[in-house]
């Protein structure tokens, strides 16, 4: 087990962040609460890894698609006749802001 250290700078920065405000008694049971939930984490620390490689259930990792060639797009003609309002040969929409 290791011993975690939660002290008051510790609790007033975590309330701080979440925009709580805690009374003593909430402070108190949230310092309780939080060490063991240190205390559970603190499991992660003692495996031992070692040099082992990692294991995968399937063989093929990050297999990727090959690309196809680029086709030429000689559409754009049939999609500007689309839109009613064009100025010099750009399609004109309502500005968003």
């Amino acid at each position: 087990m290791v011993e975690t250290i939660i002290d008051d700078n510790v609790i007033e920065r975590v309330s701080e962040i979440a925009r709580l405000k805690l009374s003593e008694k909430e402070k108190e049971k949230f310092r309780e609460e939080f060490e063991r939930i240190l205390e559970e984490f603190s499991v992660v620390d003692e495996i031992k890894v070692g040099e082992k490689e990692l294991y995968y259930v399937i063989e093929n990792v990050n297999v990727l698609r090959k690309d196809s060639e680029p086709k030429p797009f000689n559409k754009i003609n049939d999609i500007k006749n689309n839109f009613n309002k064009k100025e010099d040969g750009f399609i004109v929409v309502p500005r968003n802001l």
